[in-house]
């Protein structure tokens, strides 16, 4: 078994503190997520005292909202969460707690969580991100950018399941305080404990931060699980807007990495990139909304590298962009 990278720490007010964070900090933790608001009435008393206390601590903080479906819309629960939390830039982005589904059919459970999500990125103009074991519909997906945060807690360390319709989580709570390893935080104690899903967590985190820009990209040690590989057909480019890539060159960069040439491979990486910036207007405009993997029967393609690319990209990164590109299509293809 293999601990986790400590990332981040989740609370609330059952964690009744006081709480250390400069310690937290110089133990690893990079953001403190904590909960805001509950349906339409409750106020978490520690939310506003901790949100002053992490920021002495410099340490990026977040609101969560606990859901609950069958008391009222999820428009008007992201409303008064908004109210509360008052997300600010600086702030990791807000999380939809989606624990309780009320009964409802998944249908009516996407309906639900499509209605708050949207507003959440309407006022903070970022998606929020969605923490839920329950499969929505695919739709979902084709109408937001939501992030995945998922649990789950063993000491063998077990991946969590990936619910649809994404097909990777973004952050994965390992420990609840009791399972997982490590199960406690220095200057907080037991809580529930996360790690990003990437081995450049620096850059992902920073991603992820309203209004920031991302940090240097700096060594880490592998996450659990290790990078998957998922069958594709080819990669496709969702257009935001009047953003696009030319994906023909894409396709060709595939195919030169699978026969291993790497040189070739990324001269057409720059040829796509170039195509979607001239698109944009500007060198740093590889604002794409996410990249889409297709199943068949004869390729291979780390889709989590390529999910780092994108990131990359969004922030203007052109260089990191394309060198993700390239190790998601050379390091993992075997060579015909």
């Amino acid at each position: 078994m293999t601990a986790a990278r400590i990332d981040g720490a989740d609370v609330s007010h059952y964690q009744d503190g006081p709480f250390d964070l400069p310690a937290a900090g110089h133990a690893g933790a990079r953001f403190l997520a904590h909960k805001a608001t509950e349906g339409t009435s409750y106020r978490d008393p520690n939310y506003q005292p901790r949100r002053r206390e992490a920021k002495a601590a410099g340490l990026p903080f977040g609101a969560y909202h606990f859901a609950r479906p069958a008391s009222s819309s999820g428009l008007a629960q992201a409303q008064f969460f908004l109210s509360v939390a008052g997300p600010k830039v600086g702030d990791l982005r807000p999380m939809l707690d989606l624990e309780d589904h009320a009964g409802l059919g998944i249908e009516q459970l996407t309906d639900w969580a499509i209605a708050f999500v949207t507003e959440v990125h309407r006022v903070t103009g970022a998606w929020p991100f969605v923490y839920t074991p329950f499969d929505l519909a695919k739709r979902f997906l084709q109408v937001t950018d939501c992030p995945l945060w998922v649990a789950r807690y063993s000491n063998p360390m077990w991946a969590p399941r990936v619910p649809a319709p994404w097909r990777t989580f973004t952050v994965w709570q390992f420990s609840d305080g009791v399972y997982g390893l490590p199960n406690q935080l220095a200057g907080i104690g037991r809580c529930d404990l996360n790690t990003l899903h990437t081995s450049k967590s620096a850059m992902l985190l920073a991603n992820f931060i309203l209004g920031g820009q991302p940090s240097p990209v700096t060594p880490d040690r592998p996450v659990t699980p290790p990078v998957l590989r998922t069958r594709v057909a080819k990669v496709q480019i969702t257009f935001a807007r009047q953003r696009v890539i030319d994906v023909k060159q894409l396709d060709l960069a595939v195919k030169l990495g699978r026969r291993g040439a790497v040189k070739s491979a990324r001269d057409h990486i720059d040829a796509a990139m170039f195509a979607l910036a001239k698109a944009c207007g500007h060198e740093q405009g590889t604002r794409v909304a996410r990249v889409l993997a297709q199943y068949a029967h004869d390729r291979t393609i780390d889709v989590h590298l390529l999910d780092q690319a994108v990131a990359a990209g969004r922030h203007g990164q052109v260089q990191i962009t394309r060198d993700e590109i390239v190790a998601a299509i050379t390091h993992t293809l075997p060579k015909n």
